[in-house]
């Protein structure tokens, strides 16, 4: 599957779309680091921004949990816990402040 930038649907959309179906096909097993943002950005030709939201949607899907200073995770393995990194400085500034995301 390629990025196709002319299409209807948002490149980053399209990034988490590969990357979950390379999660759902078994290449990247539970517990398995997915490759770094320099990687993906360099695989697939796209702006570490492309790649930062597509790893929100795939968080948000529940299917990778993200480590600070250690990567994102297919979720699954030793890496789940119950204290996930929140997907956006936002959710993190509000929960610090009591306010919702």
């Amino acid at each position: 599957m390629t990025l196709d930038p002319l299409a209807d649907r948002a490149v980053y959309k399209q990034l988490s779309d590969i990357v979950g179906a390379a999660i759902e096909s078994g290449e990247y097993q539970p517990g398995t680091l997915i490759p770094s943002e320099s990687m993906l950005m360099a695989r697939h030709g796209v702006a570490r921004n492309t790649v930062r939201l597509a790893m929100g949607v795939l968080r948000d899907q529940g299917l990778v949990v993200t480590r600070h200073g250690r990567g994102t995770f297919v979720r699954g393995g030793e890496h789940d816990e119950d204290h996930d990194q929140p997907s956006t400085s936002r959710s993190r500034t509000a929960n610090s402040s009591g306010l919702p995301a």
